[in-house]
């Protein structure tokens, strides 16, 4: 009885912390390649457009592709059941991405500084994401 009672305070006492984290880990969204696949590209093609940042139409054209798919890769992960948390960081690069569209929706001209560190800004928050959701348990 001992026993029992001092497995039952020892888990009292660390709170529902443990519980909540047991929770989560147990119950969270598998891997998903599709996810992965749209975080990837983010991730890519922020870096590859940094060399645009001078030329603005050129810059614009790589807002607008990044804005379809961080889009997209919102709308499919707040579909997943139990992936509230990597909901959390994409919506959270999403709005890193719809500044850059923003920007460059509105503006005639964008400076090439704030360009290259908002999409290196993208790519940092892209490969984060990426860490977390290989480290997924598989289905």
């Amino acid at each position: 009885m001992k026993l029992l009672t001092t497995i039952i305070l020892i888990f009292s006492l660390s709170g529902c912390a443990t519980i909540s984290n047991f929770y989560d880990s147990y119950f969270m969204a598998p891997y998903d390649t599709n996810e992965h696949l749209l975080v990837n590209k983010i991730k890519v093609y922020s870096e590859f457009s940094k060399r645009n940042c001078a030329n603005h139409e050129a810059a614009k054209t790589s807002a607008v592709k990044l804005f379809s798919l961080s889009s997209q890769l919102k709308s499919f992960s707040g579909n997943l059941p139990n992936n509230s948390s990597t909901v959390k960081m994409t919506d959270s690069l999403f709005i890193l991405v719809d500044d850059l569209y923003k920007r460059y929706d509105t503006a005639k001209e964008v400076n090439k500084t704030y360009c290259e560190l908002k999409l290196q800004s993208i790519s940092d928050s892209a490969n984060t994401i990426q860490k977390v959701i290989v480290k997924r348990p598989r289905p």
